[in-house]
């Protein structure tokens, strides 16, 4: 694990240095990014500003919930948002040599891309998620921000879990961008409670799962769960994941064969 972590800080130095070569580039897709953000900050507005009476969810409770999920989804792309290419890897054939090399080769792909852009994505939902936390609570214990930690990791890796299960479907149906977009704009329903939404898309968006990024962890957060509760809200993420590579990943590319042949 150790010589994985150093891999991963080797890989983003080479990733920086080759980010900055273009400066003008790089700071307009930070900026662009944070302006997409700030564009959803004011569409969250808007929705409190015409929201009288929504049961269950405090006006603060729902700024914390959208702060959260951004911080989720900005990790997610930061580290793991070239798990959405691994089908140009399989088409292009270079997936052959991803399985020479004498790393991981999920590890490896995840590697080769950091979406530093999203640095200002995850600022910006900090900022949100912190001035909401000190509004809700009066103090706040170590354990507790080591626990909100521990939920955002678990959110991440969700977001991981979901994208790794669709874009393994590449070495079945080799193209999953039709799928792809449909699971990245679903993405977006994680900011907001599930309540809102018609029924059918309430319970899809249960089932995906995509309740274990934004909602639980809020529960979490705010409610007082009971401990086996808690705990289960906090390994949820890292126990989805861990059965997405272990099952559906393992088994993917056990069935791989070059597209080139």
């Amino acid at each position: 694990m150790t010589r994985y972590f150093y891999l991963y800080i080797h890989f983003m130095k080479l990733q920086w240095k080759r980010y900055i070569q273009y400066r003008e580039d790089a700071v307009i897709g930070i900026i662009g990014y944070s302006v997409n953000t700030v564009i959803s900050i004011y569409v969250l507005k808007v929705f409190l500003d015409n929201l009288s009476n929504f049961p269950g969810w405090s006006t603060n409770e729902l700024v914390l919930l959208f702060g959260f999920v951004t911080m989720a989804r900005a990790g997610w792309n930061f580290i793991f948002i070239n798990t959405l290419f691994i089908g140009d890897y399989v088409r292009e054939g270079t997936f052959d040599v991803l399985l020479l090399r004498p790393v991981n080769t999920l590890l490896l792909i995840i590697f080769s891309k950091i979406d530093f852009e999203s640095i200002g994505e995850f600022c910006i939902g900090l900022i949100i998620f912190w001035m909401a936390l000190l509004t809700e609570f009066e103090t706040l214990s170590a354990w507790f921000i080591l626990k909100i930690i521990l939920l955002l990791i678990g959110s991440i890796l969700c977001y991981a879990a979901i994208h790794l299960f669709v874009n393994s479907l590449t070495f079945f149906i080799k193209d999953v961008y039709s799928i792809n977009f449909i699971v990245w704009r679903l993405d977006e329903t994680t900011r907001y409670p599930n309540s809102i939404y018609p029924s059918w898309l309430s319970i899809l968006l249960w089932f995906i799962p995509y309740a274990f990024i934004g909602y639980f962890p809020l529960m979490s957060i705010t409610k007082s769960l009971p401990l086996l509760a808690d705990l289960g809200t906090i390994s949820a993420g890292y126990i989805i994941f861990l059965l997405v590579y272990k099952i559906i990943w393992k088994f993917s590319i056990s069935r791989y064969h070059s597209y080139r042949q």
